[in-house]
């Protein structure tokens, strides 16, 4: 393999993870401090090697957290002989043994690594099967030499085999410990070397990893490697798996994939109170909202077990109530695209993402006596264009399938009834199905009643997402949950047009107003919301002859890190916010007092690397102003005095960014004269600033606070 030296030096992000603080010359184990979503890393207890050449301690490693491979004798480069792998929470842990060849001694090593475990990105390298390496470390190494290298994201076309390879981890920047190599009694050297996790970007905790191993630039060895094949005639290179890590087999590491289902057993005889005896576990449970638009569905439950699905109903039993029809919907193969949309079933109006395959529908009273009936519907299967919100229900069974309990007065004045459907009975049924009923009036004159079901806006229905049960899984949650909106998808365009802001949804809309009294008082509002690429920021912010803003800091707490009682675990801990906990620190001038004139924010990207929650200055250059991280608009008049500039932040560009994040901004006085402006604050006590929260945004659900509408 060619050596392909790069010429620009990019002081990037994830270099920010590398600095001298994270230097690893006392490997102990530590909190991550970067390298993607840490939430699924290994639980049990790190097992700490020592980079001194002596192998005995990888015998402590258990069994199923030791990921190893055999090279065999008859591959086509005769260097490499074995390779092991360990994953802690701290570090990422490297054996290679190799025999060398005194006329071609090694003297450079690549680490390919596949950190998303994804073998559709990444290059297309045919020197592993389904190779997919989205990362690569590339530097010297020999007897005497500590592996320092350069890191090296892939930028290609997803699984091209061509060397587009862009360096994101500068040389030099000690994220490596590796022994001298030690030769064994069998002949072969070996050596011992350990990766800061926190230094690979995005790794995740199951990755896949290979390793190179040169002689002037020329591949000498390839771990793991297969047995060399003919091709034409001639021995090419056998390509072998990557090393799969992350993966446990047993032992006292729990499996996240072990099965855990339900063995709920309920009586189908009007007799709720099995229902309530069921642990919480087994009980998969919605309730209609206080706003829902329909209103006569008031609580579904179900649970399950090998055979069984057992559902329960309680509904509007009022004098005024007209429900007569319960009509269930199932989707019963739970197949979606790559993007989440569902890909088979009913696209019906009821439900979001709806996806049903069956629908379930019979009489709950008699439309002339308006008396109770046993439920015995008939099952229909779509047969439609998948997603379309056609009827096109084709009847597979036409009754018998349900066995239903009678329609009992609760004391509340609600009618319920159980009742049980053979899972098997149900054609094509899988593990993970979703459900939702459909309530409508007697003689079939309209709904009535729908769950789940989320508060109505604007006297119109708003589709929640199915109740979801897997067969193989319990009920996460031990009281039941509301379904989720969705993750924001707003649209900003940074051009000083600020116009695009008033058509974001308040439900997309995070938003904070300086309270009356506040100790600063210049910054006047910030508003702010995202889509999966991009953060958008808005600040109105006033300007006078006596206080002119012209620096402006952006605060992020990237990891939302808290203990037991609440309190902020990282960042820094200074004055500006209550519990702040502040991970990064962009900060870049606004105005120019020389020119008089308004700047575009491109600011300089810090990481905090002192002692977490102290009030010391100990910010460490990540990106440089004009990296293209954060992008901005020069600020815009909204009237003689108040001032807007918008700006958006690359999600992707924040290193160690998770789905929960705290935002703050201050604003200092042109020529680095005080603090003038902060958002959030509360108003001011005894002439002192009094901290208010920073600013909560979940990329996984909208605005909690705010009503569904624009």
């Amino acid at each position: 393999m060619k050596k392909h030296i790069f010429k620009t030096s990019l002081a990037l992000l994830m270099s920010a993870m590398l600095s001298t603080s994270c230097s690893i010359d006392d490997p102990v184990a530590g909190p991550i401090v970067g390298g993607g979503d840490n939430s699924d890393l290994p639980q049990e207890e790190e097992v700490i090697l020592d980079m001194d050449g002596k192998f005995e301690d990888w015998n402590l490693i258990p069994e199923h957290s030791l990921a190893s491979a055999d090279v065999p004798e008859d591959a086509f480069l005769k260097g490499g002989k074995k390779i092991k792998c360990y994953a802690g929470a701290t570090f990422v842990n490297l054996y290679v043994e190799f025999r060398e060849d005194p006329q071609h001694p090694v003297d450079a090593m690549h680490i390919f690594i596949d950190s998303d475990d994804d073998q559709t990105t990444g290059t297309g390298s045919t020197l592993w099967v389904d190779n997919g390496s989205d990362l690569m470390f590339e530097g010297a190494i020999d007897n005497a030499t500590t592996y320092d290298p350069t890191g090296f994201i892939y930028t290609g076309k997803p699984l091209a085999d061509e060397w587009s390879w862009n360096p994101v981890v500068e040389q030099g920047m000690g994220i490596c410990k590796n022994s001298q190599f030690v030769e064994l009694s069998n002949g072969n050297k070996a050596f011992e070397m350990t990766i800061l996790r926190s230094a690979i970007p995005s790794l995740k905790k199951t990755f896949r990893i290979s390793v190179g191993l040169l002689s002037e630039w020329n591949d000498i060895a390839l771990l793991p490697a297969a047995s060399a094949v003919i091709e034409a005639g001639t021995p090419v290179h056998g390509a072998a798996e990557m090393l799969s890590v992350g993966h446990t087999d047993g032992g006292d590491q729990p499996d996240p994939d072990q099965k855990d289902p339900s063995n709920a057993q309920i009586s189908i005889d009007g007799n709720f109170g099995d229902w309530d005896a069921l642990d919480a576990r087994d009980i998969f449970e919605v309730n209609v909202t206080s706003n829902a638009f329909f209103k006569e569905a008031h609580k579904m439950r179900g649970c399950y077990n090998a055979d069984f699905l057992y559902l329960y109903f309680e509904l509007d039993g009022s004098a005024e109530a007209t429900n007569g029809i319960l009509d269930i919907y199932i989707d019963a193969d739970g197949k979606f695209n790559p993007d989440g949309s569902a890909a088979t079933g009913h696209g019906g109006w009821m439900w979001k993402n709806n996806g049903s395959d069956y629908l379930i529908q019979g009489v709950l009273c008699d439309p002339e006596t308006k008396e109770p009936v046993i439920y015995n519907p008939e099952m229909f299967r779509y047969t439609g264009t998948p997603m379309a919100e056609e009827w096109a229900w084709e009847s597979v069974v036409q009754s018998g399938l349900v066995n239903s309990s009678e329609i009992k007065t609760l004391p509340n004045g609600d009618r319920a009834l159980e009742c049980a459907i053979l899972r098997s009975a149900v054609p094509n049924m899988g593990d993970d199905i979703r459900l939702g009923i459909l309530v409508e009036k007697m003689g079939w004159t309209g709904e009535c009643g729908l769950l789940p079901t989320l508060d109505a806006v604007d006297n119109q229905h708003v589709p929640a997402e199915l109740m979801h049960i897997n067969f193989n899984r319990r009920n996460d949650v031990d009281t039941p949950v509301e379904p989720e909106p969705t993750p924001s998808e707003a649209q900003i365009t940074i051009d000083g047009d600020l116009s695009d802001w008033d058509k974001i949804e308040a439900k997309d809309l995070f938003d904070v107003k300086l309270e009356e009294g506040a100790y600063f008082t210049a910054a006047r509002e910030m508003k702010a919301c995202y889509n999966q690429d991009f953060i958008y920021v808005y600040l109105a912010y006033e300007t006078t002859a006596d206080v002119i803003p012209g620096i402006l800091d952006l605060y992020i707490d990237s990891d939302t890190k808290f203990d037991e009682n609440g309190a902020a675990l990282t960042g820094h801990g200074g004055w500006l916010w209550s519990n702040n906990g502040s991970d990064y620190f962009a900060q870049g001038m606004i105005y120019d007092p020389d020119a008089r004139e308004d700047l575009k924010f491109n600011p300089e990207l810090f990481m905090y690397t002192g002692a977490p929650m102290a009030q010391e200055w100990a910010w460490t250059s990540v990106a440089p102003a004009g990296s293209g991280i954060i992008t901005s608009a020069k600020a815009v008049a909204l009237d003689d005095k108040t001032k807007v500039i918008e700006f958006a932040i690359l999600r992707s560009g924040i290193p160690n960014l998770g789905n929960e994040i705290r935002l703050g901004l201050l604003l200092e006085k042109s020529g680095w004269a005080g603090e003038c402006g902060l958002l959030p604050a509360h108003a001011a006590v005894d002439g002192a600033h009094v901290p208010a929260d920073m600013l909560h945004i979940n990329f996984r659900k909208g605005n909690p606070s705010a009503k569904n509408t624009r």
